[in-house]
């Protein structure tokens, strides 16, 4: 891409190079740079989609600019990065959707579905609502306690009293061996141990 430019840049383009020298594009270089791009490699792309055609930078790359600064594309920025959006709130809700995701597969297998309906609930307003479930939740989304023993005590509570034997039956025992930190539930559900 660069090549290409300079070759355009000596031609008729040096318009849009001597605006971005100029300091009205230059500012929405360091937006774009400052925005996340530079981490994934677009930064360069954008940048040669940005001198060589001028519109497509005014219509669709501000666009998602301005996307990803008011938030719509901070979903996408936290799912890519898995803990870019740590501070902002749009973390847990991502991470809340991400691991519920997982859990849902891997839970599924541990428990024959049972806990799948409790991982929805925990997101949606449902079990959220009654005054224990609010309870577990806020563990659940706090932070750390979301995998920790928080979770695997909310997990009985979450569920109906048949539920809760299944848990302890099947899963208790080598949860509570391998599952003292979150990696290690992961590990152990996403392996298919437990099932």
């Amino acid at each position: 891409m660069r090549v290409n430019v300079g070759k355009r840049g000596r031609g008729g383009k040096r318009e849009s190079v001597g605006n971005r020298e100029r300091g009205g594009k230059r500012e929405r270089v360091g937006k774009r740079e400052s925005g996340g791009k530079r981490e994934s490699g677009g930064k360069r792309e954008s940048v040669g989609k940005r001198e060589s055609v001028g519109k497509r930078e005014r219509g669709g790359k501000r666009e998602s600019v301005g996307k990803r600064e008011r938030g719509g594309k901070r979903e996408n920025v936290g799912k890519q990065e898995s803990g870019g959006e740590q501070e902002s709130g749009g973390k847990w809700e991502n991470v809340g959707k991400r691991e519920s995701v997982r859990k849902r597969e891997s839970v599924g297998k541990r428990e024959t579905g049972g806990k799948r309906e409790g991982v929805r609930n925990r997101e949606r307003v449902g079990k959220r609502e009654r005054g224990l479930k609010r309870e577990s939740v806020g563990k659940l989304e706090g932070g750390g306690k979301q995998e920790r023993g928080g979770k695997r005590e909310s997990v009985g509570k979450r569920e109906s009293a048949g539920k809760r034997e299944s848990v302890s039956k099947r899963g208790r025992g080598r949860k509570w061996e391998r599952g003292g930190r979150v990696s290690g539930i992961e590990r152990v559900s996403g392996s298919g141990r437990v099932s």
